[in-house]
């Protein structure tokens, strides 16, 4: 049983925007990755998911980036579990440069999810056993009350494309991130970079599903985006994000 996990990368090409430092979503990517080379190790593999028709469900997810990493730097992203609440599990990360210095930390709420009964379920005794977790927390954040956005300052339709999907057959949870972020315009995205990011998943997106990001500033460079495919029932929202930018 392992309850830490590290892999080292190295920054690509296809990693970086026009000036080589890598992109918000490329290190979530790096982060995913992680966890499922984590859960490979341990055992909790995809085809074994697949044979007990179960699958980790991501509920929430808070990042900060410190600091970007360039073309050709070397990173350590590391993962930890903390100990199973109820239903939900809470996996961490945190990427460090070579020399110990923490670029980027991750905080993401995880449950499981039966397939065959098509609701979520308390983690198996046999997946609990395949994992030893770590009491040492990870990042911390101000959480926000979505309920308080009534309005939109603009609104942008879309649809679940093929390569949006993941292999539970829904909207993989970085392309909720990429929607957000492609509302910006291209002025704003070329002098502002994401500095932290709050998503909650709560209800899926499937292929074909027609959707509307609806975007709100709320201060400053405090953004909210509210995707929702379901005729702006506001309590049925697909995913609620907010994302502090700064300036680069």
């Amino acid at each position: 049983m392992k309850n830490f996990f590290q892999n080292e990368y190295e920054i690509k090409y296809s990693d970086c925007d026009k000036n080589g430092n890598i992109l918000l979503t490329r290190l979530l990517s790096y982060a995913q990755e992680a966890s499922t080379l984590h859960t490979d190790l341990v055992g909790c593999t995809f085809n074994y998911m697949i044979d007990n028709k179960i699958g980790w469900i991501l509920l929430e997810n808070y990042s900060k980036v410190n600091s970007y990493p360039k073309l050709g730097d070397k990173i350590i992203v590391k993962t930890w579990l903390n100990p199973i609440e109820k239903l939900f599990i809470i996996r961490n990360y945190v990427i460090e440069d070579i020399n110990g210095n923490i670029l980027f930390e991750s905080y993401t709420k995880w449950i499981m999810y039966s397939f065959e009964k098509m609701r979520p379920i308390h983690i198996p005794i046999e997946v609990e056993n395949m994992y030893s977790f770590d009491e040492k927390k990870g990042i911390t954040f101000e959480d926000f009350d979505f309920s308080r956005i009534t309005d939109y300052d603009n609104i942008f339709s879309n649809v679940v494309i093929y390569g949006d999907i993941d292999t539970n057959w829904h909207m993989n949870n970085i392309a909720y991130v990429i929607k957000a972020i492609d509302t910006m315009t291209i002025d704003f995205l070329e002098s502002h970079i994401v500095n932290d990011i709050l998503v909650r998943y709560n209800h899926q997106l499937v292929y074909k599903d027609k959707y509307a990001v609806q975007v709100k500033k709320i201060d400053n460079n405090k953004y909210a985006y509210i995707i929702n495919g379901n005729n702006n029932d506001t309590s049925k929202n697909n995913a609620d994000i907010i994302i502090n930018w700064r300036k680069k």
